[in-house]
């Protein structure tokens, strides 16, 4: 952190206090004067008792005008003059008479009870004006704030806002989504610069820091936390060349007002942002969804019947020899056999994204659903070797036994897809932590640092994928049908080359008399 301030000399903050006082001396003094003169005056008509009065009306003029410092001097020195050059024997200090007397102590009582009471009532005027004047900037900046179309307007508000009450310079620090700091409005210009390390220590500390506070108080600016109802938005730097307001208790108050007016204007925009972001993603989900729902029953019935019509067409092998039209009927069937498979991926997406996902929870043993997944995969295994590793005791899945057979479906052919075809491929099951955890080995490239969680979105495909065909959309199937399970799912690099898809189901309590297990 930076601490280059420098607080400012005491000699230039005690400089305009001394001509205060001075000021004030002097207007005492001056105000005796001529209520002397005026007194003198009157002399020849009223008697000396009677020239007291004038002496208090000096006294509450310095206390309405002037401040409490002029109405004790001329208190005093009207209460010395009085008795110095109307009180017998004159152009003397002594009193011949007790009434004088009397009348000396009462003029002195009571000019510095009107002293007194002078002050305390400028005194409260001067607060209820500050605080009105506060309170209407206050109202001005909220109202301003409220109708802001923008992150930018915003940071202009409060800069303006700033500058006029306090005769400060106003910068706002946006904390982003990845925790990092920017600039609300441009950079700062005008100013010295800003240390973000100590706007980084403000928000994870919550405190104000700067100059007038405990902590760094060296700071050239002060460094305000943008509290929101949420959490800290970012950090509001307050720079000023003259520090006296600021250094005001109250004053620091209403800057801390500000502030908070500022985090909810900055929060309130950023979440209509997000609000309209939104918005505008589940539209277009929505219009995609429907779009390849649409597209995908259109396209059922074509390929059913493109592939009864090439499976026929190979059964009858008398009427169709072996020769290049076989081999196009049978790259017909095969294609329409992935294509229906890419619809049925579709299909599914669409009815996961729908809304809830139903599941008809049943109890099956795992070496079973894969036995029944190795039969449908044998052509896209094809002379790959399929290791298996299932230890004895391992308990029965709870699970809908259609999907999780689709999840299968889509790791193995997934795996299959990215190997070559003398290679392993490797599915072992275990339980840990209370979770039944199934791994599938493939020894293929792996998939690219950074994308662990990419691959499974919709429609990723990975860069290094040369020839491999597919849409994208069996692994975020996989994902999906998880987490209706409860379970999770997740990916990482082999160190000897290759990847591991693993998942983790709940392992919950075994049924004391398991009924007869079903396989989709």
């Amino acid at each position: 952190m930076s601490d280059s301030g420098e607080a400012p000399p005491a000699g230039a903050a005690e400089q305009p206090h001394r001509v205060c006082w001075l000021g004030g001396y002097l207007g005492g003094v001056l105000i005796t004067v001529g209520c002397t003169a005026v007194a003198a005056v009157m002399s020849i008509w009223f008697a000396p008792t009677n020239l007291a009065m004038v002496y208090l009306l000096g006294v509450v003029l310095a206390g309405a005008r002037l401040d409490r410092r002029s109405s004790v001097v001329a208190a005093v020195l009207g209460t010395l003059a009085f008795d110095f050059f109307f009180i017998p024997p004159v152009y003397s200090f002594a009193i011949s008479d007790t009434e004088y007397l009397l009348t000396a102590v009462v003029l002195l009582t009571v000019g510095l009870v009107i002293s007194s009471l002078s002050a305390s009532l400028r005194l409260q005027a001067r607060v209820a004006t500050d605080r009105e004047r506060r309170t209407a900037a206050l109202y001005a900046m909220t109202r301003e704030l409220a109708v802001a179309a923008s992150l930018e307007d915003i940071a202009s508000c409060a800069r303006a806002h700033v500058a006029h009450v306090f005769d400060a310079r106003g910068t706002i620090l946006l904390k982003g989504h990845d925790h990092t700091l920017h600039f609300l409005g441009g950079e700062p210009t005008g100013i010295a610069s800003v240390d973000t390390a100590v706007a980084d220590w403000v928000i994870a500390e919550k405190t104000i820091t700067g100059f007038g506070t405990k902590t760094l108080p060296a700071l050239d600016a002060i460094y305000l936390p943008l509290n929101a109802t949420h959490g800290i938005v970012g950090v509001l730097i307050v720079h000023s060349e003259n520090r006296a307001p600021l250094l005001v208790p109250e004053h620091r108050h209403f800057l801390e007002i500000f502030a908070n007016q500022i985090a909810v204007a900055v929060e309130r925009e950023q979440l209509r942002q997000q609000a309209h972001d939104s918005a505008f993603a589940a539209q277009d989900e929505r219009l995609r969804s429907s779009l390849l729902s649409s597209i995908s029953h259109d396209l059922r019935g074509p390929l059913a019947v493109i592939g009864g019509c090439a499976g026929n067409l190979l059964q009858g092998g008398s009427q169709l020899p072996e020769g290049p039209q076989r081999q196009m009927v049978e790259m017909i069937n095969e294609e329409s056999v992935r294509m229906t498979h890419v619809v049925n991926n579709l299909l599914d997406m669409t009815k996961l994204e729908a809304g809830p996902v139903r599941i008809n929870l049943e109890w099956y043993p795992f070496e079973e659903i894969l036995g029944a997944v190795l039969m449908r995969l044998k052509r896209q295994i094809g002379k790959r070797t399929v290791c298996i590793d299932i230890p004895r005791n391992l308990p029965m899945l709870h699970v809908d036994g259609v999907l999780f057979e689709t999840v299968l479906i889509n790791l193995l052919e997934n795996a299959a897809k990215y190997t070559p075809p003398d290679t392993r491929i490797e599915v072992s099951a275990c339980v840990q932590g209370g979770m039944l955890q199934v791994n599938v080995t493939d020894d293929g490239p792996g998939v690219l640092q950074g994308s662990e969680q990419l691959i499974f979105e919709k429609f990723y495909r990975v860069q290094a994928e040369g020839a491999v065909t597919g849409t994208g959309l069996g692994l975020a199937i996989c994902k999906a049908i998880i987490e209706a399970h409860a379970g999770r799912i997740w990916v990482e690099n082999r160190p000897a080359g290759g990847a591991i898809f693993s998942l983790a189901l709940p392992v919950g309590p075994m049924p004391s008399a398991p009924p007869e297990s079903r396989v989709a």
